[in-house]
């Protein structure tokens, strides 16, 4: 399961990769990811945020 600083490197990265992009909407993205971070949050399963985890 990945630790909390993990999860927090994550986020920064993709929030300064969205950032980073031209042509975007990244208002759009940086809700978007917000949002899939406080949904995440609330998952309990281990093998599920896991998987979440990896698949990001």
């Amino acid at each position: 399961m990945p630790s909390r600083v993990e999860s927090l490197e994550l986020f920064r990265f993709l929030v300064k990769y969205i950032r980073t992009l031209e042509h975007t909407d990244q208002r759009y993205l940086l809700n978007r990811v917000r949002a899939e971070f406080r949904r995440s949050n609330e998952v309990n399963d281990p093998a599920y945020t896991e998987f979440l985890f990896e698949v990001n």
